[in-house]
């Protein structure tokens, strides 16, 4: 397969964000971590093999690597823990942290497990963390929640869960909006609300492998049906805890591979579902949560 001369554009960022991923991973060592034998080292060493060898491979084969898109999918995840959380050094996190380190190197292959790893639990909840830091909200983690986003008017007590199957979604939500209000402080002088926070990326890429386009389009036409198919289903069955709580957040990411370009890259999107109750606190803690959520996009 010939190579594109844009492939050489494509190799640079990919140098780019191995650098970022490696000042992660020395931000993790300082604190005194065993990086090196961990899965996230295994990362950084199959996405320096995907540079060096981004002219040499054929698309085929870079397709058919799981440790690439594996790679992928996992190093923006770290990258985007250590951007926002850097500042955070506090039992909670770090504990979080030290578990994320270990677990198996594939995705796929986590699932295959009696027991599937909860490294990848911990870090969906610090990356998802990250996500309402980049919002400007002040972050607590010493509460039975997942973690407390907070501001001057509203706390949002979020849970996050990961289900492995279609037929396991609607009881995660269900437990993690149960789960959020249970949180809730006596006497706070803030408005509490629940937020349930779903990563379906397994639900849409059981495998983990690149989704291979010949026009960028169809990516969003493809997560489009995500939000059609999913968005109403959880409206319908879940607005019935829209006293306490506000959305349903939806977060996937997908790896791509662009065919006429032949330049990879990762479709991330994090869409909130309302489920409060209309005219109530519920709608209007949610549309705070929503304007701020969406100007931080691109921060």
């Amino acid at each position: 397969m010939p190579i594109n001369t844009k492939s050489k554009i494509k190799q640079e960022r990919l140098g780019v964000t191995l650098v970022k991923y490696q000042e992660a991973l020395n931000w993790l060592e300082t604190k005194g971590f065993n990086v090196k034998s961990s899965r996230l080292a295994k990362y950084a060493q199959n996405y320096q093999k995907l540079l060096d060898n981004w002219l040499e491979e054929t698309f085929r084969e870079k397709i058919e690597n799981k440790s690439y898109s594996s790679s992928v999918y996992e190093i923006h995840e770290i990258i985007e823990i250590h951007k926002r959380l850097v500042e955070f050094d506090c039992k909670e996190v770090n504990e979080s942290l030290k578990k994320v380190l270990s677990g198996v190197e594939l995705y796929e292959e986590d699932g295959l497990k009696t027991k599937p790893s909860s490294a990848r639990d911990f870090s969906f909840e610090l990356y998802m963390a990250s996500y309402f830091k980049r919002a400007g909200y002040n972050l607590s983690f010493n509460t039975i929640a997942d973690f407390n986003a907070s501001d001057s008017k509203d706390s949002f007590f979020v849970e996050c869960k990961r289900p492995a199957k279609e037929e396991t979604l609607g009881k995660n939500i269900e437990k993690a909006l149960k789960q959020s209000v249970k949180r809730f402080v006596s006497d706070s002088k803030f408005i509490q609300k629940g937020v349930a926070a779903i990563d379906i990326s397994h639900l849409l890429n059981p495998n983990h492998e690149f989704y291979v386009v010949k026009d960028l389009n169809e990516t969003s036409e493809y997560l489009k049906v995500a939000d059609e198919v999913y968005s109403p289903i959880i409206k319908e069955n879940f607005d019935k805890y829209g006293e306490n709580c506000i959305a349903v957040i939806l977060n996937w990411r997908l790896p791509l591979l662009h065919i006429p370009n032949q330049q990879l890259g990762l479709y991330n999107r994090v869409f909130s579902v309302p489920i409060f109750n209309p005219n109530s606190t519920s709608e209007e803690a949610f549309q705070r949560m929503s304007n701020k959520l969406k100007s931080s996009v691109g921060v």
